[in-house]
């Protein structure tokens, strides 16, 4: 097993605590990228705001979010 460094592996491990029947993770592992639910329900809304915080610099949600949503 490969040595990582401590704050990647609970971000890396760490499995949402919700049941969510179209959850999806949204950007890569680790803090960049989190869990949402029924994502696919926000393309039906045009007046959707996403607030997003707590990443350490690694906008891959954000990235993610804006090509799914664009």
């Amino acid at each position: 097993m490969k040595k990582r460094p401590d704050t990647i592996y609970f971000v890396s491990t760490w499995e949402p605590n919700f049941h969510c029947s179209h959850a999806r993770r949204m950007g890569i592992m680790g803090d960049g990228g989190k869990w949402v639910c029924d994502v696919y329900r926000l393309r039906s809304r045009h007046d959707c705001l996403i607030y997003s915080a707590g990443s350490s610099g690694d906008f891959a949600f954000e990235i993610e979010m804006k090509k799914f949503l664009p």
